[in-house]
């Protein structure tokens, strides 16, 4: 439980260094070798500079269950890891120190979300968003994560959900389930505002026009965007090469963006028109991604590492490589895309997982 705010704000960030040689000794034992003591020093000089570069502050936590999701709050300092397993549960962390500082265990759910926020995007008080499918039956489950307490809870529905997003002023909250359709809830309450049948949203979701519109993307990269209170689709679908891999909404849900699995990133507007933005070069076939809510940054996941590029100049800017043993499952990116959350699997035991906060700064 978070009982003082100012002892969190006042932890100072844990940085490790790494290498691609293991660490800077292992660097100058092999210029040692191979090009004698001058060389050495010179290398030494290059490996310590490629360190500072490429991997500042790096936070890790190992969890019990199978990562389901993660989430960083706006400023990146404390993350939220969804697990599900024999105990499922939602926990928060403080990202500059690893330590919890609130659980959720009081739900049953198969695949269950997490999203830090509150109005305007505040970190403290801290409450979770969990859209949760329990026995099934996909509904919701609004936590306050300081005292574990059910907030509200919305109706099940008779099938399974599959994709969520919460609004930026964190009042809705939509969910897509296998049914086929998106369902738009009143975060303040858990009443169903708005049902949109024949949907599909199975890549992703994102509120655009402050709330009153909602992009899905479905399979093939097909995107549709939809009147809430209407329950109509606006336009005509756009369709874009690839799959889906990551969906947001920008701060002042004006607009949103994609990025799929060809590397292209397109905005979409509250018209239902779309815009394509550019060509990222990817390094394979991404698993899922993430969007800051700035767009500037964009985070792609693979097995063994996680790209992130910077979306305005499309270069990749880091290349965070997972533990040793384990295999890239989620990301997100803070809003102001300073900090990157990435969840990975232990391959040998599913039940077992870790998180890494990294800092782009």
């Amino acid at each position: 439980m978070i009982s003082d705010v100012s002892l969190i704000k006042k932890l100072k960030i844990c940085v490790m260094f790494r290498s691609e040689f293991g660490s800077v000794r292992t660097a100058q034992s092999l210029a040692a070798t191979f090009v004698g003591h001058l060389a050495a020093t010179v290398l030494t000089l290059i490996s310590v500079s490629n360190v500072l570069s490429q991997e500042k502050s790096c936070c890790t936590v190992a969890c019990r269950g199978s990562v389901q999701s993660v989430c960083l709050s706006a400023s990146g300092d404390i993350a939220g890891v969804a697990l599900y397993g024999e105990n499922s549960s939602i926990d928060v962390f403080s990202s500059k120190t690893g330590k919890r500082v609130g659980t959720v265990s009081e739900f049953v759910a198969q695949s269950p979300w997490c999203f830090l926020t509150s109005k305007g995007f505040l970190v403290y008080p801290i409450t979770i968003y969990i859209a949760a499918t329990q026995d099934y039956r996909g509904g919701i489950r609004i936590f306050d994560v300081t005292n574990n307490k059910v907030v509200c809870e919305g109706k099940q529905t008779d099938s399974a959900s599959l994709t969520a997003c919460i609004s930026t002023d964190g009042s809705r909250l939509a969910t897509y389930y296998s049914s086929g359709e998106i369902k738009v809830w009143n975060l303040a309450n858990g009443d169903c505002l708005a049902t949109l049948k024949n949907s599909d949203a199975s890549a992703g979701l994102a509120f655009v026009e402050q709330g009153n519109r909602l992009a899905a993307v479905g399979e093939g990269c097909t995107v549709v965007v939809w009147d809430v209170m209407k329950a109509v689709p606006v336009g005509k679908p756009t369709r874009y090469e690839g799959y889906g891999v990551a969906v947001s909404g920008m701060l002042d849900e004006k607009t949103a963006k994609v990025m799929t699995s060809r590397g292209t990133v397109f905005e979409v507007f509250p018209d239902g028109s779309c815009k394509t933005l550019g060509q990222v070069d990817l390094g394979g076939q991404p698993k899922s991604g993430s969007i800051s809510s700035d767009g500037r940054i964009g985070a792609f996941v693979y097995v063994d590492t996680t790209e992130c590029f910077d979306l305005t100049t499309r270069k990749l800017i880091r290349k965070l490589d997972a533990s040793s043993g384990f295999r890239g499952q989620c990301c997100s990116v803070s809003s102001d895309g300073k900090f990157v959350c990435t969840g990975a699997i232990k391959v040998v035991a599913q039940s077992s997982s870790e998180f890494s906060v990294w800092s782009l700064k």
